[in-house]
């Protein structure tokens, strides 16, 4: 067990500080020496950037909006794609340090933010800028937010309650416009309010409801924008929670995929310590076990990690048992957990004596979890001695090729006779997006989904090139994709052109069918 007292002559404060910093010079330098290419997801965000909105087929605006800032001030390349995804990671840890200290103490802080960075899922997080970045960024922060205006609620009633009240509502509204599951949080906090003795009162104050206003307030551009294309984005979202069989069928392949995906996200030690010191202490606040050195005033912070992680986390495995889970899904969750966790490693928690015996445990999980963490930011070049480059086990595969595929398609349509007046179709989201980034120019690339088929990606609700009647196109068609007739009949003439393979090292490549379409007649993709 770690200790800590009064007379620690640790600065938990400056070490943090100085630990943040070199994080975050750690991880910016790594998007600097390993420019891998945009992921098919980074790319598409970043397609997205260049359409500002309020809201888009599957998410809401903040990654595009934070992608579209970055680009802005530091010009268009990977590195500034890449960047907010650095930079929401070091806020994250910052807000963990906020909570823990403002819950436990400046240790408990420091071993909170540890906990994360120690996780497969913190790193990754930070490489990739994807919806999750911002999501954990809003999370932490709302969490540290609603916690300072429970102890102001409770101690200071009054301005200073309902400005920390509003900050809270502020950052959820962000975590909102970052991903759909960041509603999940405001029901915790009600229902935090609804299960406390002490949130009853306040029920009945302005706070909680301010708290909700201010959400609305902000996103109600998102929602106004679903409104005018048909929910879109809530339709996306519901289609996630349709499994293939209408019966109720428990599917312990899927529960078990799940426990094994978290298992290394996570990091299986400190994965392990996380649920069990969790649903012991739910065990405990229900009264099951001794509460020995369970301290009163700890009720309150025990109650709030466990409903805004513990809660979740336990629905999203019981999801699991009906449909298979993305890996990401869970990953806020463990936030909050991450506190508890450390509070009870380092003593200011205790659970029952028989479970205070694991706390060994705990750094021994850290230790791990960085070991992992430091392998992770080493594959670049620990890939080619374990020989995995270039081979179906190598981690960084689907982040290879895209910017030679757009070099190639770029040679490709500089032969067409009129290149001012050619366009680019491409079949998969992934190719167009992944095209549209790494072309010549990077020009507008379109995305030919069939006729009257329903909408399944962003492009389909932008206006296609029916403003190009007469134009060429320069049509990008996976090898194991056929070419349509449907698109065929939208030219004049469609000619082949030849082969793109895209090398990917040992015998992988990407395969790509490139055409020549002449003289647009019409586009009737929906």
């Amino acid at each position: 067990m770690i200790t800590t007292n009064k007379k620690d002559q640790i600065n938990w404060g400056a070490v943090f500080c100085i630990s943040l910093l070199a994080v975050t010079v750690l991880r910016i330098c790594f998007l600097c020496v390993f420019p891998y290419d945009l992921s098919p997801d980074e790319a598409y965000y970043w397609d997205w950037s260049r359409h500002l909105s309020w809201g888009y087929y599957s998410k809401p605006p903040m990654v595009a909006w934070l992608i579209g800032l970055f680009n802005y001030l530091l010009g268009t390349s990977e590195f500034s794609v890449k960047l907010p995804a650095a930079i929401c990671g070091s806020i994250t840890l910052a807000g963990l340090f906020v909570l823990g200290r403002m819950m436990f103490g400046s240790p408990i802080g420091f071993f909170s933010a540890l906990v994360f960075f120690a996780t497969i899922g913190s790193a990754v997080s930070s490489m990739i800028m994807t919806i999750d970045a911002p999501l954990l960024c809003f999370w932490t922060l709302s969490m540290a937010m609603v916690w300072k205006a429970w102890q102001s609620s409770r101690f200071e009633p009054g301005g200073a309650s309902l400005l920390w009240w509003t900050l809270a509502g502020i950052t959820t509204a962000l975590g909102l416009l970052s991903k759909q599951t960041m509603a999940g949080f405001t029901l915790a906090v009600i229902l935090f309010l609804i299960l406390n003795p002490r949130g009853w009162k306040l029920l009945f104050s302005p706070e909680p409801y301010l708290f909700i206003s201010v959400q609305l307030f902000l996103i109600f551009p998102f929602l106004e924008w679903n409104q005018r294309h048909d929910w879109i984005t809530f339709r996306h979202t519901a289609h996630h929670f349709e499994s293939g069989s209408s019966q109720f069928i428990l599917n312990f392949k899927t529960f078990l995929e799940l426990m094994g995906t978290q298992a290394g996200i996570v990091t299986p030690l400190l994965f392990f310590l996380t649920v069990v010191v969790s649903l012991c202490f739910l065990w405990m606040l229900l009264g099951k076990v001794k509460r020995r050195g369970f301290r009163k005033d700890h009720f309150d912070r025990i109650l709030f990690l466990l409903i805004v992680g513990l809660l979740p986390l336990s629905g999203v495995f019981l999801l699991s048992l009906k449909q298979r889970i993305n890996a990401n899904w869970p990953a806020p969750f463990y936030l909050s957990l991450g506190v508890l966790l450390s509070a009870w490693a380092v003593g200011r928690i205790s659970c029952s004596s028989r479970m205070n015996k694991l706390r060994g445990l705990y750094l021994p999980g850290i230790i791990l979890g960085i070991f992992m963490v430091a392998a992770l930011y080493m594959l670049p070049l620990l890939s080619g001695v374990l020989g995995l480059e270039g081979s179906k086990m190598d981690p960084a595969l689907r982040l290879k090729g895209w910017k030679q595929l757009g070099l190639e398609a770029g040679e490709i349509i500089g032969r067409f006779p009129d290149r001012e007046k050619t366009f680019i179709v491409a079949r998969r989201r992934q190719t167009v997006s992944e095209l549209a980034f790494y072309m010549p120019g990077r020009p507008e690339v379109y995305r030919w989904n069939g006729i009257n088929r329903p909408v399944t990606t962003q492009y389909e609700l932008w206006p296609g090139p029916k403003n190009k009647k007469g134009w060429d196109a320069l049509i990008i068609m996976e090898k194991d994709k056929y070419m349509s007739p449907e698109l065929v009949s939208c030219f004049k003439k469609v000619e082949f052109i030849g082969e793109i393979d895209i090398p990917l090292g040992r015998d992988l490549k990407r395969s790509f069918l490139a055409y020549r379409g002449i003289e647009m007649q019409h586009w009737a993709a929906r």
